[in-house]
């Protein structure tokens, strides 16, 4: 059986008593393909920040966390962080105030590879795509890192004062 990545023709040889009676190839092909492997996500931290001169009472949200290849082979991923934020919304309708989750967005995209049980220190001091990760008086954000297969870390969540 193959070890690499890829796609196979399957032939079968039948065989009695060491004699070759029949050699065939299968109607489907074999399909090899890699496992995934696993990272874990420990030590997460959230904290804030003073944002800067020009921010008034806006806080930066940053947020840390060691990435660890608990696999057996290295691994090149895509480590995403995603972050929510819990905020006011007017309703027009109804006319009253209300708060409600925003959908997760990206909040930062590095490209990491590891070999086997080799850690990376994950470190994110208020940067976003946008420019500065920053939230307002009162306002709660969610945090978490998640990898190109799906491994997440815990969610962790803020709330400026």
């Amino acid at each position: 059986m193959p070890s690499a990545e890829g796609t196979y023709l399957v032939y079968l040889d039948v065989l009695v008593a060491g004699q070759l009676i029949g050699a065939y190839q299968a109607i489907e092909d074999i399909v090899i393909t890699t496992p995934i492997v696993p990272w874990a996500f420990s030590n997460e931290e959230c904290w804030l920040d003073w944002a800067g001169p020009g921010f008034g009472e806006w806080q930066k949200v940053n947020f840390s966390a060691t990435i660890t290849n608990v696999g057996n082979r290295e691994a090149t991923k895509i480590v995403t962080q995603w972050g929510r934020d819990y905020k006011l919304r007017w309703n027009e309708e109804g006319r009253y105030w209300y708060r409600e989750w925003t959908s997760p967005w990206v909040v930062k995209k590095v490209t990491i590879t590891l070999s086997p049980g080799a850690s990376y220190n994950y470190i994110n001091l208020g940067e976003a795509l946008f420019g500065t990760y920053i939230i307002s008086k009162n306002e709660p954000a969610e945090n978490w890192l998640e990898d190109s297969d799906g491994y997440k870390s815990a969610v962790l969540t803020v709330t400026a004062h």
